[in-house]
């Protein structure tokens, strides 16, 4: 009986050990946790890839109550528009946070991620966390180059798929299928990346 009661002690021990050792200071206390946020934007988007200016949610996670509100500054053109972001979910010692993109008629737009704990603001973008407004331009959206596509192929809405590999050191590149009777559909080259949209796939 008394090594059942120190083997479950010692689970207990073991348990609150392997969270992060941060998660247990998480709270609205004027002091953002930085190594708790996080926003991978080709698993965090939904739909994963949007096109055609469509609307779309972003997702990004904090320790569970580390924040008091959190928006995100969405930049269309020269305008930029706070968005705020709620929590729809939690996960183990973390808070999952959503804001929904309206959408556009512009063919490029962009965002960064403003975190709130009373009095301090904090930003997370496309280089990582920053104090102040970041000037890095943000998580871009390109409906014409589709850059913002996760690598491989994306269904997206409207029958049609996204195409994106990197491959640095060619200078064309082309994707072949049934959709297209095997034919070469021509990809667009941003930086070290290649992306094409194929429809009726």
């Amino acid at each position: 009986m008394r090594s059942n009661h120190v083997f479950a002690v010692a689970l207990l021990l073991a348990a609150s050990l392997a969270l992060p050792a941060r998660t247990q200071a998480a709270a609205a206390d004027g002091n953002i946790e930085w190594n708790g946020i996080s926003h991978y934007p080709w698993q965090e988007r939904r739909p994963l890839c949007p096109v055609n200016g469509e609307s779309f949610q972003v997702r990004f996670q904090t320790y569970r109550n580390d924040l008091t509100s959190a928006a995100l500054r969405l930049t269309v053109g020269a305008s930029v528009t706070a968005i705020p972001a709620t929590r729809i979910a939690t996960r183990g010692p973390y808070d999952v946070w959503a804001a929904q993109i309206p959408a556009t008629a512009s063919n490029t737009e962009s965002y960064w991620i403003e975190l709130t704990d009373g009095a301090v603001t904090d930003y997370l973008s496309k280089n990582g966390l920053t104090h102040t407004v970041p000037a890095d331009g943000g998580y871009a959206i390109n409906f014409t180059t589709f850059e913002h596509a996760p690598p491989g192929a994306t269904l997206v809405n409207g029958g049609a798929a996204v195409f994106k590999v990197w491959a640095p050191d060619v200078a064309t590149a082309f994707v072949r299928g049934v959709f297209n009777n095997w034919g070469t559909l021509a990809m667009t080259k941003t930086g070290e990346w290649f992306t094409a949209k194929g429809l009726n796939v």
